[in-house]
């Protein structure tokens, strides 16, 4: 009689859902995680991803099974750690960056989630952001938009700012969406503009030159992987000229660059334990909109900014989200 009454009231509170969501969750699961980059440049992003499905009652080593899968900046490792992922009984695969695309073109036999820098339309992978191709679905970081906003940053940092060096990877899905906003805003504000494409290192290094030679006051990076990959370059460069460096994720104000203003990655990786949850309950990607970003940080570094003998606006620092001293 008491192990009845007892489950009994689990079933009673699991209706009303009064239980924690984890004692709500019937099954074990397994998903892959495959991306082409090394695991220590994603642990803080996959520990997001583990507390988001922990919210939603899937916790690894309980009930929830994760298998890792690093190229190591490998992208041709992709497609052999996909198959073992699936050959490991993995029911969803959750790919990241330059994954993404490789992992569209191999028809998975099971559900893909993914996160992705670029514009999702214009890579192919939906035909819209409410109507996702095949079976796959997840999150962007594209906000175009920020482009411009970065330019109004630099500007009230530096009112006297008249030159302005962008620095992007061309090849990058919604890079012309993101020059439009950028030369626009900088187009109204009276800027002289030098656009650098930058697809590989020698391009970069060309960019570098062609900048000691026509200087400019400041470089505002597109980001993407590449940006990233080499960032320390990029705001290595700046600070040897004396410009300040500002860019669209965390990542590189923390790496010196003077601020970022751009989408919270930390939610966006959050975010995608929800996709995962609901797959693994049954839905159909086709049915889950790829969603954009909807929470924004702006990072600002003191301490690049008094080696460049810049001194930021208390307007800037009071609005800032995290300051780096």
């Amino acid at each position: 009689m008491r192990r009845r009454h007892v489950l009994g009231l689990i079933g009673s509170l699991a209706a009303s859902g009064a239980l924690p969501v984890w004692a709500q969750t019937p099954r074990s699961a397994r998903v892959a995680w495959v991306t082409a980059q090394r695991r220590a440049s994603l642990e803080p992003y996959l520990a997001e991803v583990r507390a988001g499905l922990a919210d939603l009652g899937w916790l690894e080593g309980r009930n929830l099974t994760i298998d890792y899968r690093f190229g190591d900046d490998d992208l041709s490792k992709v497609p052999g750690l996909v198959a073992e992922a699936i050959a490991g009984k993995a029911e969803i695969v959750v790919a990241q960056g330059s994954a993404v695309s490789v992992l569209s073109r191999m028809s998975l036999p099971v559900p893909l989630v993914y996160v992705t820098s670029g514009d999702p339309v214009l890579s192919g992978f939906a035909d819209s952001l409410a109507k996702p191709k095949g079976n796959m679905t997840g999150l962007t970081f594209m906000a175009a938009e920020m482009n411009g906003k970065r330019i109004e940053l630099l500007r009230e940092i530096n009112p006297a700012l008249k030159k302005l060096a962008l620095v992007a990877n061309p090849e990058h899905p919604g890079a012309t969406i993101e020059f439009a906003f950028a030369q626009e805003k900088a187009k109204a504000l009276g800027l002289d503009v030098a656009v650098y494409e930058t697809r590989a290192m020698d391009q970069l290094e060309a960019a570098f030159a062609a900048m000691v030679r026509n200087p400019v006051e400041a470089i505002s990076v597109f980001s993407d992987g590449f940006a990233v990959q080499n960032r320390d370059k990029i705001i290595g460069f700046g600070m040897k000229q004396g410009i300040p460096v500002v860019s669209g994720w965390a990542v590189f104000a923390q790496s010196g660059a003077i601020c970022t203003y751009g989408p919270r990655l930390s939610s966006s990786y959050r975010r995608l334990a929800f996709y995962v949850s609901r797959i693994l309950g049954g839905a159909s990607p086709a049915d889950l909109p790829i969603e954009q970003p909807v929470t924004f940080e702006l990072v600002v570094n003191m301490k690049s900014a008094r080696q460049l003998g810049l001194t930021l606006p208390t307007a800037v620092v009071a609005r800032a989200d995290d300051v780096i001293d």
